[in-house]
């Protein structure tokens, strides 16, 4: 069976270059979508623009995270419903039947200018922790955690800490320099979690999670660029 996953490039490479040579200056560090882009002067008004794709697997302990598709729908559902105890704490268990098609799903305005990825670790061909990142919001180097999910019977067995390790380096290696995630208030667990990791509070949010209202807090780590 053929999947459908995660693509490369979003559009063909003749519309990337034109889209650094018609950009104004402001705009030539901006992120093509799941590329690393490397440019000089090629010429009067040129580019020379050589594109390196991003690795779409990642080794994680004993297993490899690798980017999902369509194909995953199925498992991540699974996965999705096997952790109903978490969307119920951030309040978006009325919602858990479309959390996995939300997160192989389009990027909503205003986060479209950025790129998704998401990646899986799985076992006998069956999902069990998922990590949905976003790409180039709000600024080309900024990255942001959107979920980090690893299933009950994997959890305290260190696997999410080295996903999430591993997840920050390949950011690094891929040009970002500041990550940032939001952890709801009533969601303590997680929150000690990353701050173990290394991340640290910026500052207090207000979040809208199915009909629940609650402050959160948005994390950030700052890294250089590998």
């Amino acid at each position: 069976m053929i999947c459908s996953k995660v693509r490369l490039f979003a559009g063909s490479e003749k519309r990337l270059v034109a889209h650094l040579n018609a950009a104004p200056d402001a705009d030539r560090g901006a992120v093509i979508p799941s590329a690393v882009l490397f440019s000089r002067a090629a010429g009067a008004g040129e580019r020379q623009v050589v594109m390196r794709p991003m690795t779409t697997e990642m080794r994680v302990g004993d297993f490899t995270a690798q980017a999902l598709g369509d194909c995953d729908l199925p498992s991540l559902q699974r996965l999705c419903a096997r952790s109903s105890e978490f969307y119920s704490l951030i309040g978006d268990g009325l919602a858990l039947e479309s959390a996995a098609a939300e997160i192989l799903g389009p990027l909503d305005e205003p986060y479209a200018k950025g790129t998704k990825h998401v990646f899986g670790l799985l076992e006998s061909g069956q999902v069990f922790a998922v990590a949905d990142l976003l790409q180039g919001y709000p600024t080309s180097s900024d990255w942001v955690i959107g979920l980090l999910l690893v299933g009950p019977a994997r959890r305290r067995k260190g696997i999410g800490g080295e996903l999430a390790r591993v997840i920050i380096d390949w950011i690094a290696e891929n040009g970002g320099t500041v990550v940032r995630l939001v952890v709801q208030k009533q969601n303590l667990g997680a929150l000690a979690f990353w701050k173990r990791v290394g991340f640290q509070v910026e500052h207090e949010t207000e979040t809208v999670v199915g009909k629940r209202s609650s402050v959160a807090w948005v994390l950030v780590m700052h890294s250089p660029v590998a």
